[in-house]
């Protein structure tokens, strides 16, 4: 009888014990998996935020959609400055000396900043030495977005163009975009297209 007075409170504390060691053990598989989850989400943003930046380069409606965007703040995708606040000097200070200087009467000089990436940008400098244009070209290995847009791409996403004008061998569609003008300029026999721009005719004090 004292035998089995004894047995019985030792069997209940082993069960107790055990029972607090599998919780213990569960609540550490949770955190566990909690912290999986939480790698695994952001990895996938990642990758997601990764697979769209690939993507705009062989996709003319997602890179409109962006310099759209990009052209009612004055500025163009990829492109560290702004029209109508930026300064020449601000330019030089990023981009250095530029590799093309026009002397004229447009106030216009051109970089070829990246190799890697193939294309040139160019930049207008306006009153008070404050940035009237931007441009990029379209890049010389076609592998830029702005290689795979055409005109008509361009009418089928953003319509009919408030102006549109020739210069010499060029045509150039300009879209309102906010306080500015997105323009689109490229060649009228075979409609390919040469660079964009976003432009501002209240610093634009060149005679072109």
């Amino acid at each position: 009888m004292k035998l089995t007075r004894l047995i019985v409170p030792c069997v209940l504390a082993t069960a107790l014990l055990q029972g607090c060691a599998s919780s213990s053990s569960t609540k550490e598989t949770s955190t566990e998996d909690n912290k999986t989850t939480s790698n695994a989400a952001t990895t996938s943003t990642k990758d997601t935020n990764a697979s769209l930046k690939n993507n705009n380069v062989a996709n003319p409606t997602a890179f409109l959609t962006e310099t759209v965007a990009a052209a009612k703040k004055g500025q163009l995708p990829n492109v560290p400055f702004t029209v109508g606040q930026t300064t020449y000097t601000q330019v030089e200070e990023q981009w250095r000396k530029p590799n093309l200087s026009f002397l004229n009467t447009a106030n216009y000089v051109q970089y070829r900043v990246a190799k890697k990436e193939q294309i040139a940008y160019g930049v207008g400098i306006g009153r008070g030495h404050i940035l009237y244009e931007l441009r990029a070209f379209v890049a010389d290995d076609g592998k830029t977005p702005l290689s795979s847009i055409s005109f008509k791409a361009i009418k089928k996403q953003l319509g009919q163009p408030s102006i549109k004008t020739k210069l010499g061998p060029d045509r150039i569609w300009s879209y309102a975009a906010g306080n500015f003008m997105l323009k689109f300029t490229g060649s009228t026999k075979d409609h390919t297209l040469h660079h964009i721009s976003v432009y501002s005719k209240v610093y634009d004090d060149s005679k072109q």
